[in-house]
């Protein structure tokens, strides 16, 4: 569940011949980033797993954004980078860009973006597909911190954020310029 950097045992003693597992993922924590590998356990050095993310949904998913400094912060405990998932308040994510890019943001999920200057070279695009809905919103939630400058964007010469036809978005507790 945190882009394979840890496994849980689902099954073992299952055969190579079976037709299937079921595998309920109901108490499994929502993330964005799962994925599942075999090992064949007579010879753990076989060992395959799928190639791409996929999601396990059953919530709304919280996300986590810095710049390169922790000074203020009150919602991560490290620098942001473009290599961190984002979805631990420990490995957050560099550039709010590259998480729209990376995830389907749905309908009640939050983006908790700390504070600092977020300097744009390129615009902040949302799109339809990372829209809410009419029960539940995105949120994308600047820190409240303002004694330690909150959250801005400085989209310099370019529009800092666009929402592209997505509805039921909410920001707060953000400063944007341009």
């Amino acid at each position: 569940v945190d882009g394979g950097q840890s496994w849980n045992l689902i099954v073992s003693n299952l055969s190579a011949t079976s037709t299937g597992y079921y595998w309920s993922v109901n108490t499994i924590t929502s993330t964005p980033s799962a994925y599942w590998r075999v090992v064949d356990e007579s010879n753990p050095s076989v060992v395959d797993s799928n190639d791409t993310e996929f999601v396990i949904r059953n919530g709304p998913i919280t996300y986590y954004l810095n710049d390169d400094s922790t000074n203020h912060d009150i919602y991560t405990t490290a620098r942001g980078s473009a290599t961190n998932l984002g979805f631990f308040s420990d490995k957050p994510k560099a550039s709010l860009s590259d998480l729209f890019n990376r995830y389907d943001v749905e309908p009640g999920d939050k983006v908790y973006i700390d504070s600092g200057l977020y300097r744009l070279s390129n615009r902040i695009v949302i799109a339809s597909l990372d829209q809410g809905s009419t029960s539940a919103v995105v949120e994308i939630i600047g820190s409240t911190n303002r004694m330690g400058w909150g959250t801005t964007f400085d989209g310099g010469s370019n529009t800092a954020i666009y929402i592209s036809f997505a509805s039921y978005i909410r920001l707060s507790h953000l400063t944007i310029s341009n």
